[in-house]
């Protein structure tokens, strides 16, 4: 093992270690990730602001719609629920 080399054989070790590989098949599968409405306004608030100088949105619903409008999100590919996305 040296410092800063990576080799495929382990960093794939490493992912299957991790559980990752088995989170990525389930994700290609189409099971869906909810997000509650906080949590989201928190993770994507930065993709809604058109200019950096814009406030940040904080009602889910809205920024889902802003991200809708410029084309991040796919009408058909989310769903708003009471309290998740």
């Amino acid at each position: 093992k040296i410092g800063n080399r990576f080799t495929a054989g382990m960093v794939l070790d490493q992912l299957r270690y991790a559980g990752l590989l088995e989170v990525c098949r389930i994700r290609k599968q189409g099971y869906p990730i909810r997000k509650d409405f906080p949590e989201f306004v928190k993770s994507y608030w930065p993709l809604g602001q058109a200019k950096k100088t814009d406030a940040p949105i904080k009602d889910a619903k809205a920024l889902a719609k802003r991200l809708e409008d410029m084309d991040v999100l796919v009408a058909n590919e989310y769903q708003l629920g009471k309290n998740k996305v």
